[in-house]
Formats: C-alpha cells, structure tokens, sequence
C-alpha cells in the first residue's frame, strides 16, 4: 500500500517540477521581451519579430520528416547520432539564415 502511495507522490513531484520549470522559464522569457521592448523602438523591435518569425518558419520546414526518420531509424534499431542529426539541422538554419540577409 506504502509502495504504491510512494510510486504516486514521486510522480506527481516529477510533474510539478517540469511544470514549475515550464512557468518560470516562460516567465523569463517574457521579462526578457518587455526589457527588450522597452530598450528598442517600435521600429527596431517589429524588425526583429519579422526576422524570429521568418527564422520560425525555417526552422519548422527544415524539422520537417525529422520525427518519422528517428521513429524509423529507432524501430529498425538502426545506429544513428544524434548529433549528426544536430548538425545537418544547424547547417539548414544558418544557410537560411545567411540567405535572407
């Protein structure tokens, strides 16, 4: 009974903890926006929501496939690297990246 109660409370606590790491981050990220607000002009910060937005869109189309290739490749029990797959997915942004510039 002890067991169960203890397998229960300690999955609750993982939760808790992701969702309180969830909040703060997304609390800091909005203080780091309106600071950032507040130090541009109105002009500037719309340039640079223009470009995160425009890097956004690059960034989903380039993720496009990646999570059907790595279910694929893990079903198949096919060795991969991850950071292979880090890398090629870099050099996709930066390319993108270098060429709206």
């Amino acid at each position: 009974m002890w067991d169960k109660i203890s397998d229960i409370s300690s999955g609750l606590k993982g939760i808790t903890i992701i969702g309180s790491s969830d909040i703060v981050g997304s609390l800091i990220g909005a203080v780091f926006w309106f600071y950032l607000a507040s130090l541009l002009g109105a002009e500037q910060y719309g340039q640079i929501s223009y470009f995160l937005s425009i890097a956004s869109i690059a960034s989903t189309i380039s993720l496009l496939g990646t999570e059907n290739a790595v279910s694929v490749y893990v079903a198949k029990s096919v060795n991969y690297s991850i950071e292979g797959l880090t890398c090629v997915d870099c050099a996709v942004r930066a390319h993108i990246r270098c060429c709206l510039r």
